[in-house]
């Protein structure tokens, strides 16, 4: 179900992750770091995890949000659209359940590097995987186009919000509004059902794997046959869904000036002078 690699190169990264639809990305400019939601990071900081309450947390969060958003904010989503006010609290840096995911792994690529002092990380994720697994855990199946499955696993996010489950597992969700730096990210989504455990406890679970052995994985090298198996269907023997790329710092200015290369940097990723100066550092 999970690897963890690197490669000889970028160009060979590119070769073997660059095209495969319905992937989701992540960068983290830290190798070391697990995945993890800014809802349990911030609980973790101040050791109020063993109280076993971020749902409701998260909730007084989201109603004081909505208290003064109109102060700050005109546009604002209808009062019922959870996964929206979510979304937004995400953008202006609150703690919330939703971990940050692009379907590109140039995106991706970017985020890992832009500031990484060290050895950086891409996690990819195949989403009809996840979705297959997760839907198995919920008992509920979607149909239709992507559109409307995409509108089931945002019915069934605000489902489970309001009457909380003791299934562990990972939901796929994009919201209906998507802000200007979610859009040109490409970003989407990943919401863990239990937010008092961590997300790669959450992860596991939905794929029936011991959440410690995710934590003890160790690097492999990338061979053929690691890579046909990140095409075998949820539930064949020796499927793979979960691949943690290291990305050598040694590698990153090269990285880097590819990424630019394709008009992908703090300027275009974060519009606005904002971003535009970001950018700078890169010119340092």
């Amino acid at each position: 179900m999970f690897a963890v690699t690197r490669f000889s190169s970028w160009s060979e990264l590119k070769t073997q992750f660059s095209d495969r639809p319905l992937w989701a990305y992540r960068g983290q400019m830290d190798s070391a770091w697990p995945l993890e939601t800014t809802l349990y990071r911030e609980a973790a900081r101040n050791n109020s995890l063993e109280w076993k309450t971020l749902s409701s947390r998260e909730d007084w969060l989201l109603y004081q949000f909505r208290r003064f958003a109109h102060h700050y904010c005109a546009d604002l989503p209808p009062e019922k659209d959870i996964l929206d006010w979510l979304a937004l609290i995400q953008h202006y840096g609150g703690p919330t359940r939703l971990l940050d995911f692009s379907y590109s792994l140039y995106v991706a690529a970017f985020f890992a590097v832009e500031t990484a002092v060290g050895d950086a990380a891409i996690w990819a994720l195949s989403l009809p995987t996840l979705e297959l697994a997760t839907y198995e855990r919920l008992g509920y199946w979607p149909t239709g186009s992507i559109d409307e499955v995409r509108r089931s696993n945002n019915s069934k996010f605000h489902e489970l919000k309001e009457t909380p489950t003791n299934v562990q597992t990972v939901i796929h969700v994009e919201p209906d509004r998507m802000h200007e730096r979610l859009f040109v990210q490409q970003g989407l989504f990943l919401a863990p059902t239990d937010p008092n455990e961590p997300f790669l406890k959450n992860l596991g679970a939905a794929f029936k794997v011991r959440y410690r052995s995710v934590l003890t994985k160790r690097e492999q090298k990338w061979t053929r046959s690691l890579d046909d198996r990140t095409g075998n269907e949820y539930g064949v023997s020796g499927y793979i869904a979960l691949v943690k790329i290291i990305l050598p710092k040694e590698h990153h200015r090269e990285i880097l000036e590819d990424l630019m290369s394709m008009n992908i940097s703090a300027a275009t990723l974060f519009p606005g002078l904002e971003g535009f100066s970001r950018s700078l550092r890169f010119h340092v």
